[in-house]
């Protein structure tokens, strides 16, 4: 009898350990190894117990959990990266549509016989064409950008501007204010004859196509 109930103790043992501890530990190990694939969707057993089972599966629960939210994480961060790629593109797009858009602006003015100049409603120049810097004999160094006085100035300087240069330029921004277009002809130093015929651009600037009608007087 005592060995029967020796063997019976055994089995129960067996059984109860099985039950309350082997068992759970599979359960929980294989939910382990498929959150280790990246199935994030497992449902961890045995969480509710309070022995060290169920601290063992809250233990993996929080593993899955926080495997979870780093996925997320990247996830977002990827969509992060994409985003700005996608952005960094357009602007590459819109990038090489606005140099190609100023390239034939450019090629355009400057194939024009007559000089022009593009100005800001600040008499900012925004461009100006060869033809222009023939008429006005202008260095290198004056090219878009700069402001219309350093222009003046410099013709005052060449000897191809007489009269005040800040009346003149505040004559030029009250024009641009009134937004009136006008024809005027001025005459260099040097003789010749420019006529200049000035209009308002959409935006609150101002285009003036000057051209130089000297031979054309001469022959009247």
């Amino acid at each position: 009898l005592l060995g029967f109930a020796g063997v019976l103790l055994t089995v129960l043992t067996v059984v109860v350990v099985n039950r309350s501890v082997v068992k759970p530990l599979t359960e929980i190990t294989e939910a382990t190894d498929a959150i280790g694939r990246g199935k994030l969707d497992v449902v961890i057993p045995h969480v509710r117990h309070d022995n060290e089972i169920g601290h063992l599966a809250r233990a993996v629960r929080n593993f899955r959990d926080a495997v979870s939210r780093n996925y997320e994480l990247e996830q977002i961060e990827l969509g992060t990266a994409k985003a700005r790629d996608m952005a960094m593109d357009e602007r590459d797009r819109f990038n090489d549509k606005y140099n190609v858009t100023k390239w034939q602006l450019s090629a355009a003015i400057n194939s024009m016989a007559e000089g022009i100049i593009m100005l800001d409603s600040k008499t900012n120049v925004l461009a100006i064409n060869d033809q222009y810097r023939k008429i006005y004999a202008l260095p290198p160094e004056i090219k878009a950008g700069v402001q219309l006085r350093e222009i003046l100035q410099h013709r005052a300087e060449s000897g191809l501007f007489t009269g005040n240069v800040e009346e003149f330029l505040g004559a030029i921004m009250a024009r641009i204010a009134a937004r009136q277009p006008t024809s005027v002809e001025v005459a260099l130093g040097d003789g010749r004859l420019i006529c200049v015929h000035e209009r308002a651009m959409d935006g609150g600037g101002w285009v003036a196509i000057h051209e130089d009608i000297t031979e054309e007087r001469r022959r009247q």
